[in-house]
């Protein structure tokens, strides 16, 4: 599992580093996903040493998130959960939302 863990966030940092390339100077759709997701696996590490960088990612992906849908990129997807929270579906459809659809 760990080493599935360590090529996923490879991939992503790969990816992060095209997205970056793409758009330097503002975090767009893409790289906003790609924080987010990141986040998540930084979260599922088991060590628990990655807490603060993915709190971190998190941060900066909800940001991006807010800024362009308020720019009307994207959609908007939320609902919230039982427990007042956001569906983690939805919230997932949502960053999906601000990628172009050949890359979903």
């Amino acid at each position: 599992m760990l080493i599935a863990i360590l090529l996923h966030r490879a991939y992503l940092d790969k990816a992060m580093t095209i997205a970056q390339l793409r758009s330097p100077d503002r975090d767009d759709g893409t790289m906003a996903r790609i924080m987010w997701k990141k986040s998540q696996v930084l979260e599922s590490e088991t060590f628990g040493e990655s807490i603060i960088e993915a709190n971190d990612l998190r941060i900066r992906a909800e940001l991006a998130l807010r800024t362009l849908t308020a720019k009307g990129e994207g959609a908007i997807v939320f609902s919230l959960g039982d427990d007042g929270n956001p569906d983690p579906d939805e919230m997932e459809d949502s960053y999906d939302c601000l990628v172009p659809g050949c890359f979903r």
